[in-house]
């Protein structure tokens, strides 16, 4: 893990510290044989500071070749996946807690799914969903609603291929958790990267 000091603004907000947390990974060959794969993989990453923790969790569901309805990708391939974090925090509150996809390459998009049985949020409330694709950065913005010691959320999403079986992908998923410790307004970004190679 890194730390530096910064001084951005965020509106009225000046966020004094960001740590940024070393990324992991998972790796897979793509199924090309197989309509259904299910993989039931998770990516773990966490940072804690003492007063404040936050973990975040991808699971890796399932891959489906040349979907079907009710998936809103028909004759792509999707992987499934569900991000989950929980922040706790014993001083100070926490103001938002965003996820952040860059932009993703031609051949795939991240669709956040904005379905409400899709999502969970305890004491958050969602402000923004913005899917990725090679034209702009994907965005799921949530914002604190209650000061609480607690904050959590549950987000189904999509990652979706569009190609002949025969390009490999990759996608950072990050984490970015603003809170204010009693003195100052600080950032964690905990990242998380997924990778599908043509075998």
């Amino acid at each position: 893990m890194s730390l530096r000091v910064t001084g951005t603004l965020r509106g009225s907000m000046s966020v004094s510290n960001i740590a940024n947390v070393e990324k992991i990974s998972w790796i897979t060959d793509r199924p090309t044989t197989q309509r259904y794969v299910r993989f039931d993989s998770w990516v773990k990453n966490y940072y804690s500071s003492g007063i404040f923790s936050v973990n975040f969790s991808v699971h890796i569901l399932d891959y489906t070749e040349d979907a079907l309805a009710p998936y809103s990708f028909v004759g792509d391939d999707i992987l499934l996946l569900s991000m989950h974090s929980t922040v706790e925090i014993a001083k100070g509150f926490v103001h938002s807690m965003i996820l952040r996809i860059p932009q993703t390459d031609r051949y795939s998009s991240f669709d956040f799914i904005s379905d409400e049985d899709a999502m969970k949020l305890n004491n958050l409330a969602m402000v923004k969903i913005v899917d990725s694709s090679s034209l702009h950065e994907g965005v799921f913005e949530t914002t604190a609603i209650n000061q609480s010691t607690q904050y959590s959320f549950w987000k189904v999403s999509e990652w979706v291929f569009h190609d002949a079986n025969n390009l490999n992908h990759q996608v950072e998923i990050t984490l970015e958790t603003i809170y204010f410790n009693g003195t100052t307004y600080c950032q964690t970004n905990v990242p998380s990267k997924l990778e599908v190679t043509v075998p």
